[in-house]
């Protein structure tokens, strides 16, 4: 009997997160909780930002993280000193272009002024030029400051590898973003992440369930736990929950004994609009 293939088994599993995706109270919290409630503006200003943080605890329940450019780190995690949440920052963003040696510099930065989560942008247009050495040497510059600085104060700072599926799915192989994936985590992403947000195609299920399957096989391969964050795009309530669906049908249909439930440490969604529309929807109950 033949293997099913992988795209047949992402489409499958696509349609049964979309049958089984219901919004709830519960399901609107738990987005809260896993939500990096995101401001990555040409024109934030620093009233912007405090602003953001402002909504950031503004719920009953926090959101995971705020996501911000560099400059205003400082800022962020000032305004958010005393509570859970994380603050976030990009790195290489959003082209990817950026030399090992800058973002390693950048990178050491934006700890010491107080980051707490790295997202980067690997070099996703050297990888899909097939130069696999080049795209990854990003993400190790990126782990190696991570780990100097960890090391140094005793912090866990994490790392969200961008891998820009909206490009990657122009490749003409139908397993590139699960390949990217594999590569990530292989480098030591703590997370990977669909978009960047700035390209036309952000987020989509079919790249999240890509993803998932690198995670699963990680986990099933090694025992490492790896994070899914989605973001590009993702604004409305039933999205969130088609998202959280797939994540927990993929791992749990994928793992025999399944350790991944959707929370800040293995599941995040980027996003600004969507913060609003889950608030909203909670007046309902």
């Amino acid at each position: 009997m033949s293997e099913i293939s992988m795209a047949d088994k992402v489409n499958n599993y696509i349609e049964t997160a979309k049958a089984n995706a219901k919004i709830s109270k519960e399901m609107c919290n738990t987005a809260i909780a896993s939500l990096d409630l995101t401001s990555l503006n040409d024109n934030d200003t620093d009233e912007v930002i405090k602003n953001l943080c402002n909504q950031a605890r503004s719920s009953s329940v926090p959101t995971a993280s705020v996501c911000v450019y560099p400059q205003f780190v400082n800022l962020a995690a000032n305004e958010l000193k005393d509570t859970p949440i994380s603050i976030a920052t990009v790195i290489n963003f959003p082209k990817g272009e950026d030399s090992p040696k800058t973002v390693y510099d950048d990178t050491v930065k934006a700890i010491q002024d107080g980051a707490d989560e790295i997202d980067v942008v690997w070099d996703f247009k050297a990888f899909m030029k097939n130069d696999v050495e080049k795209a990854n040497a990003v993400i190790k510059s990126c782990r190696q400051a991570i780990d100097d600085e960890n090391n140094k104060n005793n912090k866990n700072v994490l790392l969200k590898v961008i891998l820009e599926t909206g490009a990657l799915g122009e490749m003409s192989s139908e397993t590139a973003i699960f390949d990217a994936s594999i590569n990530a985590i292989n480098n030591g992403a703590n997370f990977i992440k669909t978009s960047t947000g700035k390209i036309e195609e952000g987020a989509s299920l079919g790249a999240a369930a890509y993803m998932l399957l690198a995670i699963a096989k990680t986990y099933n391969d090694s025992k490492k736990k790896v994070g899914l964050k989605v973001s590009g795009g993702v604004r409305s309530c039933l999205q969130a929950a088609e998202y959280m669906s797939l994540f927990n049908e993929i791992l749990s249909k994928e793992i025999s004994q399944n350790p991944f439930t959707i929370q800040k440490s293995s599941f995040r969604i980027g996003a600004s609009g969507l913060f609003k529309n889950l608030v909203n929807e909670l007046k309902n109950y």
